[in-house]
Formats: structure tokens, C-alpha cells, sequence
């Protein structure tokens, strides 16, 4: 199935983005260029609005205020403030009971702020941009960069700010050292938080070199932030609950993450700005833009240019392939519902989901009549005996023959919509059965993780039976697989392979088939290692004969194992009764335990089972000797155990 889904987009954003989901924006910021940051502020508790639910961006900061702001920015919790307001501060100015005295003291001890030459801080005193600039470059560890600058404070901050870190995108114009409002703060701070924390990345004949590391957002706050990113790639897990979704913004490394398969499917075809808890990689707001009209609808057709859906009579032309997201479907012609990004009449890109509730029926009637001059089909369940359900047929270009057998699901009008109609023409050989896993010739290998991952419907000529996977016999039915979304429905056709050949081979067949049962009901330690071995030697030819072999080479088998089985010598005596009795054991370890691992031969590392291979022909060979040693039965059979301990799972 198609799961893997690469994008290869250009995608294209005509609009501002917009506020994030949870938060509120205040009535005094809403549609300005303040909006964003302090949405975004409040969100994690950095600045507060007011009652009215006004923000007022145009208010005086002060430096205490500053100073609580960088200290929540960088990660102390109220209860880190609350022990450090029990510690000294070497500032006069700020007395104990000053409301901002915790953050203060966390901010100096963090070296983030500085008092004046006289002692003091000032706490209640307007900040500059200048100072404000400065106590944000030295959260992001900048100063020694900074400080190397020939220029003099504040210009050397201002100037590595602008230049060199982009701080003040958005600000518009200001002076050093005029008082910086909220609302400018606040964009300063958002900025800020987006830029990556000081890291050394070299060094010259000046010092140490730094460039930005990981985003102070990140450091500090464990939360990630990706604006106007584009998907890459969507992957679903099997049962499509979850998706993972490879995000990259310009310039940077992509970045993959997990998210609910509904979330996924939001993503796909626009620009995205998400915030990330970098604890568990979980969506913590999101907000998606995209430039196309929003459609969705249910599929009435879908032809090789246009899709058409129930809510308009024209189609839409159907985008290209890498723009077409298959949800719980392996081709576009399987959808039952699509949601599309549209311009004009033009599916820029499609999301195309498959039916839920899909069931398999058998059509007793393709031609029955439901009312005045409308016909539709009936359609019996599986285990249902007689009767059935009649059905008007959405689809008619899919409209079934009597006595098929068709997969099918009832939309939202109540009417039919075939999905698949079955032949049993398509039904193949099986080449391997387990609990676990189906092969089948021509169709590959399908793997059981549950009982609601799969389906099994036996089919016969008038209904449908539900079975088990143990109900199947390998040898002579023919299995035709369906997957559809999650579900792989196994439609078997019972003795399909014997319908097609002579009787008097297919006798011949059952009685091999009873023949060797008999055979192995022989008790091996009654009887001399020779005879015995020539028995086993019959039998282990006999189950190699198939369907394909010659009639001649059956009846002559089972002619071979019955003197084999009139030959069996009981004249065995008590040393050689030991050794029979071991053969006995080491043959149920081969045909038990060793049996099982070879079904699963591709678990295990190719070294460790290539020398237990090795140790289960040694024991094969053993089996066979007609005058094998004690020592020799007993030492393959301690070979072998070893062996199977030995063997290691692959990663």
C-alpha cells in the first residue's frame, strides 16, 4: 500500500498569519504588527493584558518588569522566585518587599542585568531600547561577542542586534535611547525567543567566533517553533491514526515530527506555523494558510482528467501526483471522499480518503425490482443463508453480475457503492501459511497483527462464510486478496485447485494424504533404526507430491510407503531401543521447535541462523543413518539446542 507520500511543493502564502489557536487576542492589537508577539507572550505567560482585554502596546515598560519577563523567558518557575526572594541583593534600591525583587535577584545572579555606578537599579524606571537590547543579547549569551566591538554601549549591542541577529525585524524606526513601549517589548522579546542561544563556531586573531545555536525558545522553554514551513513528506502508520509529518522552513534543516492522521491531512498543501512541545514533539498551536479555495465533498466519479463530487455537477481537474494525498487508499479511482484545494476549476492539491465501514456481500439478484421502475441489486452478508438485502446502486458503470461476490459499503443517500467486484479468476495459489503471515503466488506476502487487521470469507457458489486463517488448506485452496484501507479481506475458493483437475487424481491425492497419516501414527522407538528410516525415507517424498505431479507418481508412493510399512522390523534390541528412543525426541524437536523458526527465518541474524541451519541438517543426516550411535543421536540433538539458544533476533 501507498502510505509514503513525497511532496515536492512551492507553496505560496498571499496572507498574514493569522492569531494562533487558544489564544485571544486583545482588542488594541488585533490587525497590528504587535499582534503576533503578544499572542504568542501570552500564551506562555511571559506578559499579561488587562481587564478590559486590552493589551495597551503603547505603555512604558519598566526595568523590573523586563527583568520578570526574561527571567519566565528563560525557564525559573514561581517557585524558583519565590526561593530567591529570600536571598540578598546587593541593590539599594530594591527592597525586599518590592513586588519584582525574586526576578531581580534571579536576572543579576544570571548576570542578565546591571545596576548603576551609584548602587542602585532602578527598578521603577522606564527601559530603553538600549537596555532592553542589552539584557536581551546577554540571555542569548552574546556579550562576549558583542563586547569585543570597537564601538561604545550602547551602539555596540544596537549595532550586533541589528546586523548580526535581526532583532529588531518588524520594530519599524526608534532611538537607543528613547523608552521602549510594550507592544515594542513584546515584539523584541518574540524575536528574541526565535533566535538561536550563543555558539562557538570557531575561532581568529580576535577571539572565539559565534553564530546562533539552538533557539532560545527551545533552550530555555523546551517549545519549537516553525513558521511558513512546507510539508515534505507524510507517512501514516498502519492503521492510520497517526502520520508522520516532515516539515521544512527556508534555510533549515527539516524537521520531522508526529501528529494525529486529521492534523496531518490539515497540513497538506499550505504553509504552516506551528509551536512544538520538544518534550514530546506534540502540536501545542498551529495555524495553516493557504492561498486556494477549500472544497470537499463526496466522490460521484472520477474520470482520467476530473474529479467529481456530490455537491457540484462540473468536475474538477485533478491535480498531479505529488500533490495527491491517499488516505487509507491505494489508488485515486478508490475514493469515496476527497477535500481539495481548488482554484477555479483547478484541484491544486487533494486529500482522497477510502470508505469506512466496508463489507464484503454475495449479489443473489443483480436485477431486482425496489419500487415503480427503479431496480436495483440484493445482497446477502456473510453467514446469511438466504434472502438478502436490496440495495439501489450508486455507481452504475460498477454494477454487478448475479452470483459475484463484491466488496461494497452504503454511503450517506443510502445507496450501494460498489468498490471491487471479486473473480475468482484472480484467486492464486498459496505458498505459505502461518498464524502470523499468508503468502501467496503472484500477490506477495501479508503479515497478521490482530484479528481486525484481516478477513477471512470462504466462497462458494450461492453464499459467504466467515473462517479462520487455520480453516484454509494451503495445499488445494486459492486465495484472492483485497486490501482496503487498514483491512485485508481473503477471499478463499475451497478446493479451487482440485475443481480443475481428473477425480480419479484427486482420489489419488486423499488417499497419499491418509496413507502417510497412518504412517506417522508408527511409534519410532518400536521399531529397528533401519526400518524405521527407510519408512521416513517414503514418507518425507511423499509430502513433496502436490497437485502437479503425475498420477503414476502418487499411486506408486503410496505403494512404496505401505511396504515400507509392512517391512517395519519390531525385532529391536534393548541398546538399540535407546537409540530409537532418541531419535524419536530429536525428531519431534525438528519437526516442532525447528519447524517454526524456519517459518520465521528472516527474524533472525543471518550468522546465528546459518550455524542453526547447519546443526538441522547434521541432525537430518543423523535421522537418516540406519545404524546411527547412541552418541551421535544424543550429540545432535545437544548441537541443535544449542543452536536454538544461540540464535539472535534482528534490530
Amino acid at each position: 500500500m501507498k502510505k509514503f507520500i513525497c511532496l515536492v511543493m512551492a507553496l505560496v502564502c498571499l496572507f498574514a498569519v493569522n492569531s494562533y489557536a487558544g489564544t485571544t487576542t486583545f482588542k488594541d492589537v488585533k490587525d497590528t504588527k504587535y499582534e503576533d508577539a503578544v499572542d504568542m507572550l501570552t500564551t506562555f505567560g511571559i506578559i499579561n493584558g488587562f481587564d478590559d482585554n486590552t493589551f495597551r502596546p503603547n505603555d512604558s515598560v519598566t526595568r523590573g518588569q523586563l527583568a520578570k519577563m526574561l527571567v519566565i523567558a528563560m525557564g525559573s518557575s514561581e517557585n524558583d522566585v519565590t526561593v530567591a526572594s529570600k536571598k540578598f541583593l546587593d541593590f539599594s534600591d530594591v527592597l525586599s518587599s518590592h513586588w519584582a525583587y525574586g526576578y531581580i535577584k534571579i536576572a543579576s545572579d544570571k548576570k542578565l542585568i546591571n545596576g548603576y555606578t551609584d548602587g542602585t537599579f532602578k527598578p521603577d524606571a522606564t527601559v530603553s531600547y538600549a537596555e532592553a537590547t542589552t539584557m536581551l543579547l546577554r540571555a542569548l549569551e552574546y556579550e562576549d561577542a558583542v563586547t569585543k566591538s570597537t564601538l561604545e554601549w550602547p551602539n555596540n549591542y544596537m549595532s550586533y542586534a541589528d546586523e548580526e541577529l535581526d532583532l529588531f525585524e518588524n520594530l519599524g524606526e526608534f532611538k537607543a535611547n528613547n523608552a521602549a513601549p510594550r507592544g515594542a517589548v513584546a515584539i523584541l522579546l518574540w524575536n528574541t525567543l526565535r533566535t538561536g542561544v550563543a555558539e562557538i563556531v570557531g575561532e581568529n586573531d580576535k577571539g572565539l567566533v559565534y553564530g546562533e545555536g539552538t533557539p532560545m525558545i527551545t533552550e530555555y522553554m523546551n517549545y519549537i517553533y516553525l513558521q511558513d514551513a512546507e510539508v515534505k513528506e507524510i507517512e501514516f502508520d498502519d492503521d492510520y491514526k497517526t502520520a508522520k509529518v516532515t516539515l521544512k522552513e527556508e534555510g533549515k534543516v527539516s524537521r520531522k515530527i508526529t501528529v494525529y492522521a486529521e492534523e496531518a491531512m490539515n497540513m497538506f498543501g499550505k504553509t504552516i506555523t506551528l509551536l512544538l512541545d520538544s518534550m514530546t514533539n506534540e502540536v501545542v498551536i498551529s495555524n495553516y494558510e493557504t492561498k486556494y479555495k477549500v472544497v470537499n465533498g463526496e466522490v460521484t466519479n472520477i474520470g482520467k482528467t476530473k474529479i467529481y463530487i456530490s455537491s457540484r455537477s462540473t468536475g474538477y481537474d485533478i491535480p498531479d501526483d505529488e500533490n495527491i494525498l491517499l488516505y487509507g487508499i491505494e489508488y485515486l479511482d478508490d475514493a469515496v471522499e476527497v477535500t481539495m484545494l481548488v482554484e477555479g476549476t483547478s484541484a491544486k492539491y487533494c486529500i482522497a480518503k477510502g470508505a469506512t465501514d466496508v463489507l464484503p456481500g454475495f449479489v443473489t439478484n443483480s436485477n431486482v425490482k425496489i419500487s415503480d421502475d427503479q431496480y436495483g441489486i440484493r445482497v446477502r452478508k456473510p453467514g446469511v443463508n438466504k434472502g438478502g438485502t436490496d440495495y439501489y446502486v450508486a455507481n452504475d458503470d460498477k454494477w454487478p453480475e448475479e452470483d459475484s461476490v463484491i466488496l461494497y459499503y452504503i454511503n450517506s443517500d443510502d445507496l450501494l457503492v460498489v468498490l471491487n467486484e471479486i473473480d475468482v479468476k484472480d484467486a492464486a495459489e498459496i505458498t505459505a501459511l502461518t498464524d502470523d503471515y499468508i503468502k501467496i503466488a503472484s500477490y506477495g506476502t501479508y503479515e497478521f497483527d490482530s484479528e481486525k487487521d484481516y478477513s477471512v470469507i470462504f466462497v462458494d457458489s450461492s453464499s459467504l462464510d466467515e473462517a479462520k486463517i487455520e480453516d484454509i488448506d494451503k495445499d488445494m485452496d486459492t486465495v484472492c486478496p483485497v486490501k482496503y484501507g487498514t483491512h485485508l479481506f481473503l477471499f478463499v475458493y475451497e478446493d479451487d485447485i482440485l475443481n480443475s483437475l481428473d477425480k480419479d487424481f484427486v482420489y489419488a491425492l486423499y488417499d497419499l494424504e491418509d496413507i502417510i497419516e497412518d504412517a506417522l501414527e508408527y511409534d519410532e522407538e518400536d521399531y529397528t533404526q533401519e526400518s524405521y528410516a527407510k519408512l521416513m525415507e517414503e514418507v518425507a517424498y511423499g509430502q513433496k507430491l502436490n497437485y502437479q505431479s503425475t498420477k503414476n507418481k502418487i499411486k506408486n508412493t503410496i505403494i512404496d510407503i505401505e511396504d515400507a510399512i509392512a517391512d517395519l522390523d519390531d525385532d529391536v534390541s534393548k541398546s538399540e531401543k535407546k537409540i530409537t528412543a532418541a531419535k524419536k525426541e530429536l525428531r519431534k524437536l525438528i519437526n516442532g521447535e525447528c519447524q517454526d523458526i524456519i517459518d520465521d527465518e528472516f527474524e533472525y541474524t543471518d550468522d546465528s541462523y546459518e550455524y542453526f541451519d547447519d546443526m538441522y541438517e547434521e541432525a537430518i543426516d543423523v535421522l537418516e543413518m540406519y545404524d546411527a550411535l547412541l552418541s551421535e543421536v544424543e550429540d545432535a540433538h545437544e548441537d541443535l539446542l544449542d543452536a536454538i539458544d544461540e540464535l539472535e533476533y534482528l534490530d
